[in-house]
């Protein structure tokens, strides 16, 4: 706000004001806008500008001193990275149709940015319902149902996980995979992984009675 006890007419200096901020100019006071998105942390941490004020015996050249500065600093913080923590999804199973869905990887952001899941990798394939036990990706060939596939998994953007279109699962041959995922918003170049494991479950033998 700026007052001028004579009430002159006042005059708002603004050039020395970034182009990350704009102005709305009345009569009294001056409101500072963040222009949208224009900020980076990793580039920039903090602003130094000035804005003045003059009256109109300044602007005429009668009085030099009839101009009052006002200096202006402003922090930028940073914007928090996502975080994606290692987790088990609901079992599948492995009877299920081509594009079915597994369920949401589940991550947060403290900022609430939008989240983008990227890098969806396969990491290990697992006999005997624990990860500990060796990966046997390396013996699987997709070939059948005795030979399910190494990768059957997808993610999208948004983190949910589907099955593959054209892929066999086998619980009896392969009931846990592990893919990694990373996640990253629109203010931070970094990403964060976890690693998603998604058991297989054992479609229902068939009966007789007699």
């Amino acid at each position: 706000f700026f007052t001028d006890a004579e009430s002159d007419t006042m005059t708002i200096g603004t050039g020395s004001v970034p182009p990350q901020f704009s102005l709305t100019i009345e009569s009294t006071y001056v409101q500072l806008n963040q222009v949208t998105a224009s900020l980076d942390y990793e580039t920039t941490t903090s602003y130094n500008f000035t804005l003045s004020v003059e009256d109109q015996h300044y602007t005429d050249g009668d009085d030099s001193n009839s101009i009052t500065s006002l200096p202006i600093l402003i922090n930028v913080v940073d914007n928090i990275a996502p975080v994606v923590n290692n987790q088990q999804l609901t079992a599948i199973n492995e009877n299920s149709s081509d594009g079915t869905t597994v369920g949401a990887i589940s991550a947060t952001d403290t900022e609430g940015d939008t989240i983008t899941f990227s890098n969806f990798t396969l990491v290990s394939a697992h006999s005997g319902s624990n990860t500990s036990n060796p990966n046997i990706t390396s013996s699987l060939g997709g070939t059948s149902l005795y030979d399910p596939h190494a990768d059957p998994f997808q993610a999208n953007s948004s983190g949910v996980v589907t099955r593959k279109a054209g892929v066999y699962l086998n619980a009896d041959v392969a009931d846990r995979y592990v893919y990694q995922v990373s996640v990253r918003d629109s203010f931070n170049n970094t990403t964060d992984t976890g690693l998603i494991t998604i058991p297989i479950n054992d479609d229902a033998a068939s009966s007789i009675t007699d």
